[in-house]
């Protein structure tokens, strides 16, 4: 994917694309983790993309999401690095 799309891509994100692909992957998102991921994104989606998969870019969703939001969010963030390399 290109810059350029990307960026349009990310100015149409919305927490209800969060929510719905939460839903799709069977993560149940508690209280306002559905924002906090989104806000997340807006602000490092350009740093998710060109840097190579690194646990630590993502490391302060840590204290901020569930346990097990947060490690299915660091599986997925893996898993799409690994398949734009």
């Amino acid at each position: 994917m290109n810059e350029f799309m990307l960026n349009k891509y990310i100015d149409k994100l919305t927490v209800t694309h969060i929510k719905e692909y939460a839903k799709n992957q069977g993560i149940i998102l508690k209280n306002n983790e559905d924002e906090i991921i989104y806000d997340f994104i807006k602000n490092n989606y350009m740093k998710l993309y060109k840097e190579d998969y690194n646990e630590n870019i993502i490391k302060e969703l840590k204290c901020s999401l569930s346990f097990n939001t947060y490690e299915k969010v660091n599986l997925l963030y893996k898993e799409a690095k690994e398949k734009i390399k």
